[in-house]
């Protein structure tokens, strides 16, 4: 009768034993969501971000700040290279930076540039995120601000003669909005000037350069003093 109840004991651990283990393969080992590939969080939410990684870059001395990180995010690769090339270029011995609204919609942008007020970097936002607008250089593709708000960028392209200068205004959805383009292509045409306004280009003749050139050179002839009077106020990065 003994032997008989420990069977019947034996048989019942081991059913009971089984339910369990039935019972714990229909429950996730791991209780927390899965984390998709792609979904970790952005690096640069806000403008602080940026000037935190700016900041890094700048007063790297031993160089371990530069190297070049990985982001998930295109748009965090897009501003880290932005920082990097503005950290390479930089060729004054005082770098910082201005916040301003620059169109007056309340919305600020971000510029990077140097005590002589030389823009190397501007970021706009976009969904709530900072986002590069462009790249600038103090020597080609320099850009200047005037108190109207009005960017104008001048630079060279391809060609032994070829150069551009553009007339913008921050757009209040974050973007340029290129009120006038003119230069010359330098392509080998017989009619290498042109003009683009309203998205129209048109080819126009050396004095009709000459016209744009003189009202709208002045800005770029010293665009740190341009830039000076625009209600831009640097702030040394410290």
């Amino acid at each position: 009768m003994k032997k008989l109840l420990l069977v019947l004991l034996i048989v019942a651990m081991i059913c009971a034993g089984t339910a369990c283990g039935v019972e714990r393969s229909n429950t996730p080992e791991n209780s927390e969501p899965p984390v998709n590939e792609g979904s970790e969080k952005s690096v640069f939410h806000t403008y602080d971000d940026i000037l935190k990684r700016y900041q890094e870059l700048l007063f790297d001395n031993d160089k371990t700040a530069t190297v070049d990180p990985v982001y998930a995010d295109p748009n965090d690769g897009a501003i880290e290279e932005a920082l990097q090339t503005t950290v390479i270029n930089s060729d004054t011995g005082m770098m910082g930076y201005a916040i301003y609204d620059s169109n007056g919609d309340g919305q600020t942008e971000l510029f990077l540039m140097d005590e002589d007020y030389h823009i190397y970097a501007a970021f706009s936002q976009k969904n709530d995120r900072p986002v590069l607008l462009d790249l600038f250089m103090v020597n080609n593709h320099c850009v200047a601000l005037d108190q109207n708000g009005n960017f104008y960028q001048t630079g060279y392209g391809k060609g032994e003669h070829a150069f551009y200068t553009k007339i913008m205004r921050m757009a209040s959805g974050g973007d340029w909005e290129v009120l006038l383009e003119y230069g010359c292509s330098d392509d080998g045409t017989d009619d290498p000037y042109y003009v683009i306004e309203n998205h129209v280009k048109r080819i126009i003749d050396l004095q009709e350069i000459t016209t744009l050139q003189e009202q709208y050179d002045a800005f770029l002839q010293n665009p740190s003093e341009t830039t000076k009077s625009s209600g831009l106020c640097f702030v040394p990065v410290m």
